[in-house]
């Protein structure tokens, strides 16, 4: 008889695959942007720019977390 392959859990598979697709997309929009901007405008505009786009990402992160919390709070 042949070996049996363990059972594949497809849910999980797919949120590993967009938590790393998210964090390709963070990665890529703060290096390649802020090199951009510094190419163009100098690293000062770069700094700031890069503080702005984690900020913007923060604040994001922050209201996923509360929106997550409340979900399992009133679970």
């Amino acid at each position: 008889m042949a070996s049996q392959k363990p059972p594949t859990d497809l849910r999980r598979q797919r949120q590993r695959d967009e938590r790393m697709s998210l964090l390709a997309f963070i990665v890529l929009l703060v290096c390649v942007g802020g090199a951009l901007i510094a190419w163009r405008y100098g690293t000062g505009a770069a700094v700031l720019g890069i503080a702005c786009a984690l900020s913007i990402l923060s604040v994001v992160g922050l209201l996923w977390l509360v929106l997550v919390l409340i979900e399992r709070w009133l679970a």
